[in-house]
């Protein structure tokens, strides 16, 4: 039971921050209190060991019951480091900075927002107010803090944090985007080398990635700066300056206020909004019908008529063995037929092009799995060696909350290939009923178009469930990758793009999907990133989705129309003569 409540707590959370910030209704300075106050302390003491200790821990450590299990790890308040603020780097936050992040929370990350304004399971601004009185005894920098302030030597007074701010955040409208800018920030983000860690195209793939680690030792990624859903301090541009000209306390990115002048920073916000991809809001994918071949190439101008739509993926949390830290969140599919086949393309972001693969490593898709741990060992990157966990299933135990067998294995990190996989029903269903959408069941299973990186091939497969192994068979589908793509700096691009195609209509209707035109049929997508450990069924999933493939009317079906318009016009005027002519004899 404890685990099952654990699993449902951090599911519940991640669900919820997944929504990003809530729109600003509450007041930065509202009500605020004496914070140091005992009377206020220990009221926050009480909201905290309710609302904040599962993560963050009784005392504070950042090492609560479910602290394990999410990714990033919550802060420990025991340091004095905390990363978004409107003060210079390594100084403390002001309240303000504080009371922003609990009401507002932390986007792509399990810390919900908590202002009551907005969320009716949130705190009042009391209990907020409360909370931060009761961390900041928690150590004993706020003690220096408030000796700073009182002190009457000017020295010690530069130190204290109320004048050390670098933003006045509350005081800068949101500016509006400006592109003219964008273009001079693009000069700023090439000069300043930016993209040594974030990457020529934003996505966080920048050459000095893999070595990048937490003032506590854990490995960590820079923004991928097109996805504005994972920005954890805000996806506003005075938010990315606020981040440029601050820094971000126990990371590795540094503040630019010395380095880099105030237009210019403003500049770099600006180019670093407009790499932010807008998804779409497409719930069916419409199929384009094209004359002629198929484009079977990722680069293929015809791709441009195709429609699109984006599926956001999420990790196999709802059944045993869970994965919570999965890499790939979103897969945009594009789809084009013609009078005999069908084509797809897939596009998703991948910081590690993950071309290698050690079967050793490799967790299957029934049976055995991998979870890998947090203690890291060594410092070289792709390379470092990863303690991980191999958890044996026995289908008699399945359900419990002890695996049957456990012991511990060294393994790579880039030991495992990059992976996606397209699923469809196996046959045509009745009314609304589905397979499960993680892999089907064993009476209705799916079909995968299972690309590897390692061999650049599709293959067709059977599933029957997440701990049945996948069924191969003789059946090739057609598919080309951008596999090798580098960009300017010779580097990977950090963007997989896919092309599957195969036939409409197969000699086999009971065990494959058929693609008729006109008919509703349910898809998802399957993805793996090696480069994050991920195979067998630590993977990241999308729910069942549907796209229809469009039916072009015949030219003589809309002349057929118009000729019947035209009877129909003439026989009412016939009709209305007929009763003016009887109504004038009368």
């Amino acid at each position: 039971m404890k685990q099952l409540f654990k699993t449902f707590l951090v599911v519940a959370l991640l669900l919820v921050a997944s929504r990003g910030f809530a729109a600003e209704e509450w007041s930065i300075g509202k009500d605020k209190p004496n914070l140091r106050d005992p009377k206020v302390i220990e009221g926050g003491k009480v909201t905290y060991f309710k609302r904040c200790s599962f993560c963050h821990g009784l005392t504070g450590n950042g090492e609560g019951p479910v602290a394990q299990t999410i990714d990033p790890k919550p802060r420990s308040f025991l340091q004095p480091l905390f990363k978004f603020r409107t003060t210079a780097s390594g100084v403390l936050p002001t309240d303000e900075d504080l009371f922003r992040t609990i009401s507002r929370g932390i986007t792509g990350t399990p810390m919900t927002f908590f202002a009551k304004e907005i969320s009716k399971v949130g705190l009042t601004a009391e209990e907020r107010w409360g909370v931060i009185a009761f961390i900041q005894t928690l150590n004993e920098s706020w003690q220096e803090d408030d000796e700073y302030k009182t002190s009457d030597d000017p020295d010690d007074k530069e130190d204290y944090r109320y004048n050390k701010i670098l933003v006045k955040y509350d005081d800068i409208p949101e500016p509006a985007f400006d592109a003219a800018r964008a273009e001079k920030g693009k000069a700023v983000y090439e000069d300043k080398k930016c993209w040594e860690c974030h990457g020529i195209g934003g996505r966080g793939n920048g050459k000095s990635f893999p070595t990048l680690k937490t003032d506590r030792g854990f490995k960590i990624h820079p923004r991928d700066f097109t996805k504005p859903w994972k920005f954890k301090g805000g996806d506003g541009i005075k938010d990315i300056f606020t981040r440029v000209t601050t820094g971000i306390n126990g990371s590795p990115m540094p503040s630019f206020v010395d380095t880099i002048p105030e237009e210019d920073r403003w500049d770099l916000s600006h180019f670093v909004k407009s790499l932010q991809y807008e998804r779409t809001d497409n719930e069916v994918l419409v199929v384009k019908k094209i004359e002629g071949e198929l484009p079977v190439d990722p680069n293929d101008p015809k791709w441009s008529e195709a429609n699109m739509t984006d599926l956001k993926l999420s990790g196999m949390v709802s059944l045993k063995p869970r994965w919570q830290n999965f890499a790939v969140d979103l897969v945009t599919v594009r789809a084009l037929y013609n009078e005999t086949d069908i084509a797809f393309k897939l596009e998703w972001n991948d910081r590690t092009e993950s071309i290698k693969h050690d079967p050793k490593a490799e967790a299957t898709q029934g049976g055995k799995t991998l979870h890998q741990s947090y203690t890291e060992k060594g410092s070289n990157g792709l390379k470092n060696v990863v303690k991980t966990y191999v958890d044996y299933y026995d289908p008699k135990v399945f359900g419990s909350d002890q695996p049957a067998k456990e012991f511990n294995l060294l393994r790579k990190y880039g030991d495992l290939r990059d992976a996606v996989a397209l699923q469809f029903p196996a046959r045509e269903l009745m009314g609304t009923n589905r397979p499960h959408f993680i892999n089907g069941d064993p009476n209705n299973p799916v079909k995968l178009w299972y690309w590897k990186a390692d061999e650049d091939k599709a293959v067709d497969v059977e599933a029957k469930g997440i701990f049945k192994k996948f069924k191969v068979s003789k059946k090739v589908i057609e598919s080309k990758s951008n596999k090798g793509a580098r960009n300017s700096k010779q580097n990977w691009t950090g963007q997989w793009q896919l092309v599957f195609k195969r036939s409409l209509t197969t000699d086999n209707p009971k065990k494959d999907v058929q693609f008729v035109p006109g008919k509703f049929i349910p898809y998802a997508v399957n993805a793996w990133d090696g480069g994050n450990g991920e195979s067998g069924t630590n993977k990241a999933n999308s729910t069942w989705n549907m796209l229809v493939m469009e039916v072009k009317t015949p030219p003589k079906v809309y002349v057929f129309a118009a000729i019947g318009f035209m009877i129909v016009g003439l026989l009412e005027v016939v009709a209305y003569r007929k009763v003016n002519k009887n109504n004038n004899n009368s």
